[in-house]
């Protein structure tokens, strides 16, 4: 079913930041919290990060630290983000037609009311949906933009967007507090100007 008011439904600011508070929250849910955690290789990318030899020096006033590579939490980061990037989520331009499987491009796109089962609920929200042609027999393949991370982890592809959302689940709390621990803690971002 065709959804005409999505434009009328955001244009509001108050559901434009209902929609993006629902969007950050659904990273605290324990259960997709604990899925996520269940498809990392944590103990790979922990071998994989203390066993780098390289490490950016941190200046710390007029000090410059050297970090060995057990206190390195930027190699942890570098070895989730590789290994997403490489083994977990496939980018996504243009999907291949799922009639014969050869290459489509993009026709349209519009919002749509779509069914959704996932993490044991069923339900149907708007999203927008992509029609992409094939170039061979002219099938429509249709492409969901979900935003909606527990759907994206079952499906692992996409694009900007995806990509982004089930990354920044993969960094969330629970895999900082689970996937890294080290002695002494070490602090990245801007130094403070106190």
């Amino acid at each position: 079913m065709m959804c005409s008011t999505k434009s009328s439904r955001l244009g509001n600011p108050e559901n434009l930041i209902n929609d993006s508070l629902k969007r950050v929250l659904q990273y605290e849910i324990p259960e997709l919290q604990g899925l996520a955690l269940s498809l990392i290789p944590l103990d790979v990318l922990r071998k994989n990060s203390t066993s780098c030899t390289i490490h950016p020096p941190i200046n710390e006033g007029d000090a410059t630290i050297l970090l060995n590579a057990d206190e390195c939490e930027l190699c942890f980061f570098q070895e989730l983000a590789s290994w997403f990037k490489d083994d977990f989520f496939s980018w996504v331009n243009s999907p291949d037609c799922e009639a014969c499987g050869k290459p489509s491009k993009f026709k349209a796109r519009y919002s749509v009311f779509w069914p959704v089962s996932s993490m044991n609920r069923a339900s149907q929200y708007v999203i927008d949906v992509e029609d992409h042609e094939c170039t061979g027999c002219r099938n429509v393949t249709k492409f969901p933009r979900h935003t909606d991370a527990s759907i994206l982890i079952e499906t692992r592809k996409g694009r900007c967007s995806e990509w982004a959302q089930v990354f920044t689940l993969f960094c969330g709390r629970s895999v900082i507090e689970r996937g890294w621990s080290s002695t002494s803690p070490t602090t990245f971002g801007p130094k403070s100007t106190q």
